[in-house]
């Protein structure tokens, strides 16, 4: 996805970008479920309540362009990737599948009596004319094949110990856990620009609470497989939604910043760190995260970036009480969402849990109840490619 955003194709349009961002969103929350035109034409394109699909095209236009420009990607920029990402006629939904890699030209010699292998040359299996040829049947039969190839597929048990020991606290026989992911306040339009909501300038019903960072999306998708993958379906719930009721009764991920989520933002869940906003001097844009107790050879503050394309973050990955007795919380939030995302595969892959583990003093053991933990993500292309766990603070 961050590749397909970050593309020369896609790069001219913010509206074809905020509305691929909406499609995946969408995809992640209701796999296999398409969206809805007028839905889109709220979230994506700001238009009023009463919008009105057979008077107002916005949305049809632009999903067609959107179809158009990643079929460009793909056959350019995108020629060797190994996923793809595309939107099937007729619905507004977003299907990732993996491409098959064409058959060579000097293929193996079959056998004798054998018939000859097929060649796939180099036509692309879903180019228009095919698909058109094809029709309508082996076109849905194909969208429902990559549907649950891609999404309703189990993946298999992880094998490593490490991640189903970190993840065991989290699981009780009655309660699924419940999932909060960053939801940011804007005001304004993706045509003229946005801003992040402010108390004590904007009124409430200007505020856009649609958008979620790439990011935060990743870092939810990236906890749900592995969740499956271990038998239990987590319960999802985007910040703006969440309630105290919500995250009282059960065990919480919190996937972006616990402070910009107004259900929790006077809970003191770090005590280690604390993270500062962009607006703050001494480094206006860069945001922050404070280091509460610095301790030798250790900074007092950690700032994020603050020019483009970035090139680090800095994360949390913190173990915390839950708000409740009996109740745990996972805290995994960076200053940007490639930090965010970073935390979050921070505990679900086996070589990365491994590290934080033997950071923490428990490698090949049981983890500390209670953790905060800093890092810092190197980022590459607009993806997070190598993090590191600069410092451990054991809780009681």
């Amino acid at each position: 996805m961050n590749r397909v955003l970050e593309s020369t194709t896609l790069g001219g349009s913010e509206a074809l970008r905020h509305l691929l961002l909406y499609l995946a969103d969408h995809t992640v929350l209701y796999p296999g479920q398409p969206a809805r035109e007028k839905e889109i034409a709220l979230g994506v394109f700001s238009r009023p309540a009463d919008f009105e699909p057979r008077t107002d095209s916005v949305v049809r236009v632009h999903a067609g362009r959107l179809r158009s420009k990643l079929a460009e990607y793909y056959l350019r920029e995108g020629a060797a990737d190994r996923v793809v990402l595309e939107i099937p006629k007729g619905a507004y939904l977003l299907v990732p599948y993996y491409r098959e890699p064409a058959v060579r030209e000097h293929a193996v010699a079959p056998a004798q009596g054998d018939a000859p292998p097929v060649r796939l040359g180099k036509s692309w299996v879903f180019s228009a004319k095919l698909a058109a040829g094809i029709g309508v049947v082996v076109a849905a039969a194909a969208v429902s094949y990559y549907i649950g190839r891609y999404w309703a597929a189990p993946l298999p048990a992880p094998e490593n110990k490490a991640v189903q020991t970190f993840w065991k606290a989290f699981f009780t026989p009655a309660d699924a856990p419940l999932i909060v992911f960053g939801n940011p306040r804007f005001v304004g339009s993706d045509f003229e620009g946005m801003r992040y909501f402010r108390e004590s300038d904007d009124v409430r019903a200007a505020v856009i609470d649609t958008f979620t960072s790439v990011g935060e999306l990743a870092g939810v998708f990236e906890i749900t497989r592995l969740l499956s993958s271990l038998g239990h379906s987590p319960i999802l719930r985007r910040a703006q939604l969440l309630t105290w009721d919500d995250a009282a009764d059960r065990n919480l991920v919190i996937v972006g910043s616990p402070t910009s989520i107004r259900a929790l933002r006077d809970q003191p869940f770090l005590q280690e760190f604390r993270f500062q906003d962009r607006a703050v001097e001494p480094r206006p844009r860069a945001g922050a995260i404070v280091n509460n107790h610095p301790g030798l050879g250790e900074e007092p503050i950690y700032f994020g970036p603050d020019t483009r394309p970035h090139a680090f973050d800095y994360a949390v990955v913190a173990r915390l009480p839950g708000l409740r007795a009996s109740r745990w919380t996972l805290v995994l939030a960076g200053i940007t969402s490639y930090g965010t995302q970073a935390a979050a595969e921070m505990v679900c892959r086996d070589r990365l849990v491994e590290e934080l583990l033997a950071k923490l003093g428990s490698a090949g053991g049981t983890p500390p109840k209670f953790f905060e933990s800093l890092i810092r993500v190197k980022v590459s292309g607009g993806v997070p490619m190598q993090s590191e766990v600069l410092i451990t603070r054991i809780r009681k």
